[in-house]
């Protein structure tokens, strides 16, 4: 074997470890990476029938995974994103004005994992939001004129606790001047008798 050969088998040698060698660190940085996620996310769009993007459109992810609800809004190509998911099952709810609300559950989340969501929101019709306006102004007006009646009851209740204690402090004199009224003729009572008994002797 000559000289050449032997060099050129030392470098492919040298070169297959170090293959070897950044293969073994690429494959221990993908466990380890693996290992540390615990969490998954969710993606999607929100559209309408037409396929058009609905922009700004409210969404609540809520689950038991969950301590309180995540809560986001579609951007204006309608695209929405949760990151930092514990796994689990949650429901997704989303809302936009002159729609219907939108409400999917049992969406499951794994570690790793991003699902993607498509969903579709369908027009509410001008009767239906009609319908809601004028039902939040009944509820409004419907509360304002029950704390009204609230607070007439309440005046209603000190005016007249109010009177009883007037009555009560009343009676509390009239019994104080009667019971005045009475020692003070003991009083005159005993005085005769002391000058009555006086003249007899």
């Amino acid at each position: 074997m000559s000289r050449s050969s032997r060099f050129l088998g030392h470098q492919l040698a040298a070169i297959a470890a170090k293959l070897t060698i950044c293969l073994c660190i690429v494959f221990a940085l993908t466990v380890l990476a693996v290992g540390q996620e615990t969490t998954g996310g969710m993606k999607g769009y929100v559209k309408d029938k037409s396929g058009a993007v609905i922009a700004k459109a409210q969404l609540e992810l809520t689950s038991s995974a969950l301590l309180v609800p995540k809560k986001a809004e579609t951007d204006g190509a309608g695209y929405f994103f949760f990151q930092q998911l514990p796994p689990g099952k949650y429901t997704l709810t989303v809302t936009s004005q002159n729609f219907r609300s939108y409400k999917q559950t049992d969406i499951p989340i794994e570690v790793g994992h991003l699902p993607s969501l498509d969903v579709v929101l369908e027009v509410g019709t001008v009767g239906e939001v009609a319908l809601r306006v004028v039902a939040g102004r009944h509820v409004r007006r419907g509360l304002e004129a029950r704390g009204a009646r609230h607070r007439q009851d309440v005046l209603r209740r000190v005016v007249a606790d109010e009177r009883r204690a007037r009555r009560a402090r009343r009676g509390i004199r009239r019994s104080m001047h009667g019971l005045l009224f009475g020692v003070d003729e003991l009083d005159r009572s005993h005085e005769r008798h002391g000058e009555r008994g006086t003249r007899c002797q």
